[in-house]
């Protein structure tokens, strides 16, 4: 019975030992590769969000700003990246978060427990919020598996653990135009659950509130970027998360500018409607562009918790 047990545990032990040692080696090279990484001296403006800044502003349009947005980024896991950026980046003077209806509606509770999404920035996260996630993540070893896997291939080098996370302009072409029964999808998707109205992300609403303090505490100017949406897309947005967006940033005090006049058609939007195409991005970033270096009068485009659906 003893030599039993031996066995047992010589077999069931080394697996605990592989999980929590590659933690821990995962887990202080990309917080290192994050520390070590520095944007070009003369970025003095951080453009952060989801998928609808990474697929609308072209920071090679903007001098001196750089994209750092990422599809499915929940604010959670920007605040602890642009922690680390103002940390190294003391010359950062700016910084534009990507911020619609879409990203206070419980969708994005989901998504932040994902297991591609949380695995892209597991390791960027303090421990304790590591630990508060892993909690809600579907097999919890499946998952750190898997994130090992998705990692391995940047030590190679540390460039690699900084383009993993950073993300930066993209945009997925697509010939396809914009229809009704796709943004009817993407509109149940992100705003409904089994038919019935979805609930406010309290997890999101409360980290956009940390990115705030954030930046007041860094004495650091936040602008929210409210991207073009298509009118169909636009027109059938709950009115309760349409309300408390604007409550909301009107609460904290912050500065909205929402590309208010852009003459964009059906030919600037994929098929979603929620996001601009690549023909899109480039007005879009143009507007910003100048709004930036007009020096954020108050004007067409601008406001401060107003509605304008």
């Amino acid at each position: 019975m003893a030599k039993f047990i031996r066995r047992i545990l010589l077999f069931s032990i080394p697996l605990p030992l592989f999980f929590v040692s590659a933690y821990w080696a995962f887990d202080r090279l990309v917080k290192t590769g994050l520390e070590d990484f520095r944007l070009p001296p003369g970025t003095h403006v951080l453009v952060m969000g989801d998928s609808h800044i990474e697929m609308s502003v072209d920071d090679d349009l903007l001098g001196g700003a750089r994209n750092v947005a990422q599809n499915s980024e929940v604010f959670l896991i920007t605040r602890f990246k642009l922690e680390t950026l103002l940390k190294n980046h003391p010359q950062v003077d700016t910084v534009c978060l990507g911020a619609s209806f879409h990203n206070f509606s419980d969708y994005f509770d989901k998504i932040a427990v994902n297991h591609t999404v949380l695995g892209r920035y597991f390791y960027v996260l303090p421990a304790d919020v590591q630990f508060e996630l892993i909690r809600e993540v579907d097999n919890p070893p499946g998952f750190m598996l898997k994130s090992y896997l998705g990692w391995s291939a940047c030590f190679l080098g540390r460039s690699g653990i900084a383009d993993r996370v950073l993300g930066g302009y993209r945009v997925l072409d697509t010939d396809e135009p914009v229809k009704e029964a796709t943004v009817e999808e993407r509109i149940r998707e992100q705003y409904y659950r089994d038919g019935a109205l979805a609930d406010l992300s309290f997890r999101n609403i409360k980290s956009f509130k940390a990115i705030a303090g954030l930046c007041r505490a860094k004495h650091v100017s936040l602008i929210i970027l409210n991207t073009p949406l298509h009118p169909l897309y636009k027109s059938r947005i709950p009115r309760k998360f349409i309300d408390k967006y604007y409550s909301l940033i009107g609460e904290i005090g912050l500065e909205l500018f929402e590309f208010e006049g852009l003459a964009l058609d059906d030919g600037h939007f994929h098929p979603d409607g929620d996001h601009v195409n690549r023909k899109g991005a480039i007005p879009v970033t143009k507007c910003l562009k100048k709004f930036l270096e007009d020096g954020r009068n108050p004007g067409p485009g601008t406001s401060s918790g107003r509605s304008s659906l």
